[in-house]
Order: C-alpha cells, then sequence, then structure tokens
C-alpha cells in the first residue's frame, strides 16, 4: 500500500516529468544541474516569474484528456499554448510588374509554462 501511495503523490510532483523531460534534476550533486529543457525552462523561468501550474495542469486537467498527456502535436494544446496571428499585404513592386508579392507578418506569444519549442 505504501508503494501504491508513493506512486500516486509523486504522478503530481512536477519532478515526475522532469526525469524525461530535464534529465534531471540531478540530485545527487551539490549543485543540481539542469539541462535545457521543458523541465529547465518551467523550474528556472515559469516558476520564478510567478507561475503556479505544474505540468500536470496543463497536460492531464485543463486539457480534459487525462493519461494521455497530449503535448504539441495534439491541436487543442496548440491552441492552450500558443498564440498567433498572421497579417498579409498583397502588392506589385511596379505597375508593369505582374508577379504578386506580399508581406506576411506573423506574430506569437508563448502562454505555456516552458519553452516553445522545445523538448
Amino acid at each position: 500500500m505504501y508503494a501504491t501511495l508513493k506512486k500516486s503523490v509523486i504522478m503530481k510532483e512536477v519532478v515526475m516529468c522532469g526525469q524525461c523531460h530535464g534529465l534531471g534534476p540531478n540530485f545527487e550533486f551539490p549543485q543540481p544541474s539542469q539541462c535545457a529543457t521543458l523541465y529547465g525552462s518551467y523550474t528556472h523561468a515559469y516558476v520564478p516569474s510567478g507561475g503556479a501550474e505544474t505540468c500536470q495542469d496543463c497536460h492531464m486537467k485543463k486539457s480534459g484528456k487525462g493519461h494521455t498527456m497530449p503535448a504539441y502535436r495534439d491541436p487543442d494544446m496548440l491552441k492552450m499554448a500558443m498564440d498567433v496571428e498572421v497579417t498579409a499585404q498583397g502588392y506589385k513592386a511596379f505597375p508593369e510588374n505582374l508577379t504578386p508579392m506580399a508581406v506576411v507578418t506573423v506574430k506569437t506569444a508563448n502562454k505555456a509554462g516552458h519553452r516553445i519549442p522545445d523538448g
């Protein structure tokens, strides 16, 4: 029973995700190291800036998809994680030039608790 209880508690901790998505943390070192990965950007950027949600909060609870742990290939997760705005304006450089041209502007905003792209 202790093993089952311990496992269910650990599954709720962010460090569980960090074991694969962060190659750590390496608690065996006096100064634990962290690779530049999802877990690292979560613990060293998102949390210090006031972020309070866990990996499980977004990838399991908010998504409503439970243990399937959807990620970037899932369109619903992409909508939760990023704002993307695309504008385009067509023009012709010279009246005699029949080749259409365009200026395309893409603006993105990261709403995730880690860098994108990463992982």
